[in-house]
């Protein structure tokens, strides 16, 4: 639903650097660690890849510069996510979603890889790489020597082009997920205990504000593509070894579902059968005559069980989530009054009546006083709420501020 929008617009915002001046950077240790890179991922080099280091704030400076260039489309597109996260409860009602991003990819950008031009950017100071920044160079090596391989570029246009969210939160956790194993291994393999505390301290040191005062959903999105892809990409190592991640850029993981679980990836890819996508058989619930759209997509397992667990127990929230087969959704303004329902296929129809269960619960919670951030008053004095049903293995999900809304709705 919104972990690939923030995500993208974070890398888009990361890619600007290129036109960054660069500062002096030591080859020798670059190219060292390259070789290293190499050998962990199995994989050799093809050409040489462009290293540039920029400071700090020539950074920040060039970050700022390109989120006040996104595009009208990404703009519009902030600002029905923005609605649509406020009006689940969320996020804060005063919340700017584009100073939040923005403010977020500022703090603690060490470095990355730009597949746009095969270049490398580290950040750095005057008296050169620290230790931080020499396990960060390994992470975007592991990117650029990927790349070289597998074209993230296309891949990720591909991904892009399908206008799943799904997928492209699925992609971009695999991708970073890759990379942080590979850096995990270069840390056992070429750091020494001693090396390791220090990177440890180093990290602890990093500036976290905008992401400590992030509203939770945030920080599980950021969160997410280097716990949850690591250990997907763990998972798929340990089965097949490097190569079995190799095979995977050919056959991309499609949900956070299978990020999060990676042994439904490997039932689907190695069962003919259940090669392709079943999602695609979930239609999302039809416009309503006089309303207007504002937004329509997927919600997936991941934002599921981060939605659910504003308003019911975690265990609950993460069990019920668990049974999601697939969604679709709907965000509409009707009048001035909002309406969101959703069509959520789960696993099986006693997955759907737990899954349909703890909607329930959430609406109770969603449409009273409780919660981390209040609604407007309509909503405290009970004029708003919701439904939810389950019919085999179908949930149905419908959320309004107006009840005699919900009552003209068909579930």
């Amino acid at each position: 639903m919104t972990i690939s929008l923030l995500g993208g617009l974070i890398f888009a915002a990361r890619a600007a650097l290129r036109s960054g001046q660069s500062q002096p950077i030591d080859q020798t240790l670059v190219d060292t660690v390259a070789d290293q890179v190499s050998a962990v991922r199995q994989l050799p080099w093809k050409a040489k890849v462009t290293w540039r280091a920029v400071s700090p704030e020539e950074m920040k400076s060039l970050l700022r510069e390109k989120a006040e260039n996104i595009t009208d489309e990404e703009r519009a597109d902030l600002a029905a996510l923005g609605e649509l996260l406020k009006y689940l409860r969320l996020f804060p009602p005063q919340t700017d979603i584009a100073e939040l991003y923005m403010s977020l990819v500022e703090e603690g950008t060490v470095g990355f890889f730009d597949p746009d031009t095969d270049e490398l950017f580290v950040r750095t100071s005057p008296k050169g790489l620290s230790l931080l920044d020499r396990v960060a160079l390994a992470h975007e090596l592991a990117h650029a020597l990927v790349n070289q391989h597998f074209d993230l570029k296309k891949l990720q246009q591909e991904v892009e082009r399908a206008g799943d969210s799904e997928r492209s939160a699925a992609f971009h956790a695999f991708v970073e997920g890759d990379a942080s194993l590979v850096m995990i291994h270069w840390v056992s393999r070429f750091l020494s205990s001693d090396d390791v505390r220090r990177f440890v301290d180093e990290s602890q040191k990093m500036a976290t504000d905008a992401i400590d005062s992030a509203p939770r959903i945030v920080r599980a999105w950021l969160e997410f593509p280097y716990t949850q892809g690591v250990e997907f990409a763990r998972a798929l190592q340990e089965a097949q070894g490097w190569k079995g991640l190799d095979a995977a850029y050919s056959r991309l993981p499609i949900s956070t579902k299978e990020i999060m679980h990676p042994e439904v990836y490997i039932d689907r890819v190695s069962n003919s059968a259940r090669g392709n996508d079943t999602r695609a058989g979930v239609a999302p619930p039809p416009p309503t005559p006089g309303c207007k759209t504002i937004e329509e997509g997927v919600i997936g397992e991941l934002d599921l069980s981060l939605m659910l667990q504003e308003f019911v127990e975690v265990s609950v929230a993460e069990r019920a989530a668990d049974g999601w087969a697939a969604d679709r959704y709907r965000f509409e303004e009707c009048g001035g009054k909002k309406l969101f329902r959703a069509v959520i296929q789960a696993t099986g129809s006693l997955e759907a009546a737990e899954l349909s269960n703890a909607w329930s619960q959430w609406i109770a919670g969603w449409s009273s006083s409780e919660g981390n951030y209040p609604l407007p008053s309509s909503f405290v004095s009970g004029l708003g709420g919701g439904e939810s049903s389950g019919r085999g293995s179908t949930v149905s999900v419908i959320l309004a501020d107006d009840l005699s809304l919900v009552r003209t709705i068909t579930l």
